[in-house]
């Protein structure tokens, strides 16, 4: 290439003395002449070199093998400005990679296949049954694990699968991003929007999406579309962004196919809530789809006692489905109740009173009534959590209140309850049955001397008395609530 360029600039010298020679004695008339052919010959001198450094370079890449030197070669047509060459060599260079991820799966297939094979040979000799030994020759396998090996040694070693892919990637994105450019000064259109979507392939990102999306007809972006959702599901990248990105051109089946399983952070509950927005505004046949990821968020959150995290979903989900609240509370109170402690059960009573209210307002009482109704049945045996569901309908009391204070409750009542007048009578001695005459007489007697030796104990006064009964029954009542 540099030879052809040097030639010219011999040929353009030997132009300009011909001019210089024909401006001293030439006559006008013979200067117009030579300025027309000046201008003819140059005309087709480029035209000569053009096609002289297509076919020169047509010609090299049947030799060049190495995806590096192609590369190379184009970073050197574009310093010449040949941007035409440019996309001919980039073409190339795109199909030598491409070959090369081909050859890369043949190797990892016949590297599954043999160890397929391998594992069955194995499982047939180590077995019992000499009935299946008969039915297939373990000869037939052997030889078809000789020829998967076969077919593996004339492929080339890999080292390491995952960085040559690596490296393969780079040099696709970096040969694309040339052509790209050379299609903009040659103004291909067509050839602009493939390598685009060949660039985003690569690599699979919002912006390189909008592009490709700003490139094709409406006509033809349907097709389009659906060809580059494969590649968007198969990107390990942020689930967020990959589903924001699907968002954005309404591919909402793959959204819901997509969707993450809860994991307890804050954004995946704000995602979940726009994506069933989203499609409740676009498509709304699809949230039928939704209920079963719908039902897995409220376990969890249920589970992990988090019952208002969940409202502004159910807000928009009972507006569809007001029939299948009841349903989904019953699979999270389950949930719930595996792992339940008796210091939770407050909480867990004022949502059950929430969602009474909220299915109340969607008039399915009958609903409420039946899931109630199954519910004590199943947990009957948790006569402290049922005595505080039971509380749910009776208007009398302040529900929020009962169950906040029902431990401290319980405590000072029966403090109460022992400080009263014919709880807290002590026998005096006054009091005290009298001994009978005779022998028990002198033995009581005798007792009576020994306990007026003994000191005596102070009174305890009648407050502190209570406070530290108070003190005692609140630790018993702790260690019996944990």
């Amino acid at each position: 290439i540099n030879a052809e360029y040097g030639d010219e600039e011999e040929e353009e010298g030997d132009r300009e003395d011909e001019e210089e020679y024909s401006n001293d004695h030439a006559s006008a008339k013979t200067k117009t002449k030579a300025k027309a052919k000046s201008k003819t010959s140059t005309a087709t001198t480029t035209s000569t070199h053009s096609t002289k450094t297509k076919q020169l370079i047509e010609l090299a890449l049947e030799h060049i093998f190495k995806i590096a030197n192609l590369i190379t070669l184009a970073k050197l047509l574009k310093e010449k400005s040949e941007w035409a060459n440019v996309i001919t060599c980039g073409n190339k260079c795109q199909q030598r990679i491409t070959e090369k991820k081909k050859e890369f799966q043949q190797h990892e297939d016949l590297k599954n296949e043999f160890e397929r094979l391998d594992n069955e040979r194995l499982q047939l000799m180590l077995s019992k049954d000499s009935k299946e030994n008969e039915k297939v020759d373990v000869s037939d396998i052997e030889a078809k694990i000789e020829a998967t090996k076969q077919s593996l040694g004339a492929l080339p070693i890999i080292a390491d699968m995952d960085k040559e892919l690596e490296t393969l990637n780079q040099q696709l994105l970096e040969i694309t991003e040339l052509v790209i450019e050379a299609a903009k000064v040659e103004i291909r259109e067509e050839e602009l929007r493939k390598q685009t979507i060949i660039a985003f392939k690569a690599n699979t990102t919002t912006q390189r999406w909008d592009q490709v999306r700003a490139l094709t007809p409406e006509e033809d972006w349907g097709k389009v579309k659906e060809e580059l959702v494969v590649y968007v599901l198969r990107q390990n990248t942020n689930i967020q962004d990959k589903i924001e990105l699907l968002l954005k051109d309404g591919l909402f089946k793959q959204v819901i196919e997509v969707f993450p399983k809860p994991t307890g952070k804050k954004e995946e509950r704000e995602l979940l809530l726009l994506v069933y927005k989203t499609i409740e505004e676009k498509e709304p046949a699809l949230l039928e789809k939704m209920i079963p990821i719908v039902s897995r968020y409220m376990k969890r959150y249920y589970q992990e006692q988090k019952y208002d995290k969940m409202n502004p979903l159910l807000d928009r989900f009972q507006r569809r489905f007001p029939g299948l609240i009841w349903s989904l509370l019953g699979h999270a109170c389950d949930m719930v109740m595996f792992d339940i402690m008796p210091s939770q059960y407050s909480n867990f009573v004022i949502m059950l009173r929430d969602m009474k209210h909220r299915l109340e307002c969607l008039n399915e009482q009958k609903s409420w009534d039946k899931f109630f109704k199954d519910f004590k049945r199943k947990h009957l045996g948790k006569k402290k959590l049922m005595q505080m569901v039971n509380l749910i309908g009776d208007s009398v009391w302040d529900l929020e209140v009962v169950v906040t204070s029902e431990d401290r409750g319980n405590t000072r009542k029966r403090i109460k309850e022992d400080s009263s007048p014919i709880a807290t009578t002590s026998v005096t001695d006054s009091e005290s049955p009298k001994p009978k005459k005779g022998k028990r007489k002198s033995l009581a007697s005798t007792s009576k001397k020994k306990r007026s030796k003994s000191p005596k104990t102070p009174k305890t006064p009648k407050r502190a008395a209570d406070k530290t009964k108070e003190d005692d029954l609140e630790e018993a009542d702790t260690e019996e609530l944990y």
